[in-house]
């Protein structure tokens, strides 16, 4: 029982820092313009479709 909570503590934790780390990039890929690079255009594409696909399932 007392493993459970530590892993169900550990995982609230992780929470906030893994918001604040989706929102570090968001704000970055915005500022960085990424999109004007062809190369790093395919893969923001690829790991945006890996996300949606995420999010479907």
């Amino acid at each position: 029982m007392a493993k459970l909570n530590i892993l169900s503590r550990q995982s609230q934790e992780q929470e906030p820092s893994f918001r604040i780390r989706v929102d570090d990039i968001y704000r970055r890929l915005k500022k960085e313009k990424v999109w004007d690079d062809p190369k790093k255009c395919r893969k923001l594409e690829k790991a945006l479709s890996d996300l949606e696909s995420l999010l479907e399932t």
